[in-house]
Parts: C-alpha cells; sequence; structure tokens
C-alpha cells in the first residue's frame, strides 16, 4: 500500500481492449477510486495480490486518512470496456472472498468508504463540464442523485447550486460533489462506498452515459432535468451499451416496460 500522496500516474499508464482504437487526447477514459475496509481476517497482503493479479498494469493501492482500517484501490486510466473485463476478472478471482463465501473488505456498510470516478478532461469542452456541474449539484435533480449515488454526503462530497459558466472556472475545492481541482480529469466524488462488481458498473456506466449526454444537450437549463436526461437514454441503441445502470433505472421504476437481467439482480 503506497502513501495516499503517491501519483499512480507515475506507474499506471492508459488502457484499452486490443480491439478498441487507439486512445487520443480526447477519448473518454476514467479511473476508479474504490475506497475500503478491511475485515478482521483481510490477509494482509491481500492489496499485493490483486495488484499481481493484474500484472502491475491495472490498479495499485494507497493508504487514505478517512479510512479506519483500509485502503483505496485507485485504477489506471481506462475505456468502459477494459474497465468492464478488469472487474470480471477481480470478482471472479477465488481470492475476493474466504471460504465460507464472505468478501475480506467492506464498502457499503462503513461510514468511511466513498467511490470516486475521475473522468478524462480533454474529453470535454468547458460547456460540458459546466452541463456536469449543474446535472449533479442542481435542486431539480436532487431525489435522483442521492438514489444513484446512494448518500447524501455533504463532508466529501457537498453539493451546491452551480451555473453553466462555472465549467470554465478555476477551483481550489476538493470535497465538493464535482472536483475540478485537477487539471487532468474532473472528479465525481458522489458515490457511496461499494465492492461489487454491478454496484461499481452501475456508477460507472452512469457517468459514461452522463459525459455522453452533455455532449449533445441544449444548454437550456431544462435539457439538464434528470427526465430529460432518462427521456435521451431510454432508446434501446443507447441503453444497450449500459446494461447494469438501466438494471438499476428498471428496478427503481425510472424506466418502465423493462425487465431486470437476473444475473444481475441475484448478484
Amino acid at each position: 500500500v503506497w502513501r495516499y500522496d503517491f501519483d499512480t500516474t507515475e506507474k499506471l499508464l492508459k488502457q484499452k481492449l486490443t480491439k478498441e482504437p487507439p486512445i487520443v487526447r480526447d477519448t473518454l477514459v476514467s479511473g476508479l477510486e474504490i475506497e475500503m475496509e478491511a475485515r478482521s481476517d483481510c490477509p494482509y497482503d491481500f492489496p499485493q495480490q490483486i495488484t499481481d493479479l493484474f500484472n502491475d498494469e491495472y490498479c495499485m493501492f494507497k493508504g487514505d486518512g478517512s479510512l479506519n482500517n483500509g485502503f483505496e484501490m485507485v485504477t489506471a486510466p481506462c475505456t468502459l470496456d477494459y474497465h468492464r473485463n478488469a472487474l470480471d476478472t477481480l470478482f471472479n478471482w477465488n481470492g475476493w472472498r474466504d471460504d465460507d463465501g464472505n468478501t475480506h473488505v467492506k464498502a457499503w456498510n462503513t461510514d468511511t468508504c466513498g467511490l470516486h470516478i475521475n473522468l478524462n478532461r480533454k474529453s470535454f469542452s468547458q460547456s460540458d463540464i459546466g452541463k456536469i456541474l449543474v446535472f449533479i449539484n442542481d435542486d431539480m435533480n436532487s431525489s435522483f442523485i442521492e438514489k444513484i449515488s446512494g448518500r447524501n454526503s455533504q463532508s466529501f462530497a457537498k453539493r451546491s447550486p452551480k451555473k453553466l459558466t462555472d465549467g470554465g472556472v478555476s477551483s481550489y475545492e476538493k470535497y465538493v460533489a464535482v472536483n475540478l481541482t485537477h487539471s487532468t480529469h474532473i472528479e465525481l466524488r458522489i458515490f457511496r462506498g461499494n465492492v461489487t462488481k454491478h454496484g461499481i458498473l452501475r456508477c460507472l456506466e452512469f457517468s459514461y452515459a452522463l459525459a455522453h449526454y452533455v455532449k449533445r444537450c441544449s444548454i437550456r437549463i431544462s435539457s439538464l432535468h434528470y427526465q430529460e436526461f432518462l427521456k435521451w437514454f431510454n432508446n434501446p441503441r443507447i441503453k444497450s451499451q449500459y446494461p447494469y445502470f438501466n438494471e438499476w433505472l428498471v428496478r427503481k421504476d425510472y424506466i418502465k416496460g423493462g425487465s431486470t437481467n437476473r444475473i444481475v439482480t441475484n448478484e
């Protein structure tokens, strides 16, 4: 486990699947920061086992002062499909659970853990970033954002009213819903900690869907209402790209006329 202030980009390079096109300056890639607390039976070398599982290419572990007895798993900037493959590998790995089927780590039922998603800043215009700020912070979407994020955190992911023009404003506030202090990425900090594959992918797919939506919607505030986002999303071609987020929307009755994915629901 590295120090909390170690720059992971010194070790982790951008990753994509072989079949995918080359990653260029404005390719939408994302990094995950998955905070987790160790259970009493967690192996001492658990972080190293996972690092070795991915041959030091997908992730590394760092300490975090906000955790009681845990660490955060920080991934390389990856395409969405690369993340899906890597998370399949992680959650199918025999070492993830003990002999009784219990996980060695926890996140959701803690007061300390969060899930942060970092999106490549160069894939957005200032207007796009402004739209993301308004969508996540505006009161008209507060109920939807709290449900998708799983929490209402005002300590580590404070939400406050934003304007479209704020997308071009420098910010030095870290503990906010959308952290803009980094030059290379924007950080979505709204999500409750999660160490399940369907939970992580639900949040990740929502982030990618929102990133694509703000690139095509108008700058009218009404276009940034979550119901307009769901109208755009509820298209067979679009929602098929985000099966975990789509399953959650169906299960929570945001989208009608669909059915949940049994495999995802059972997990």
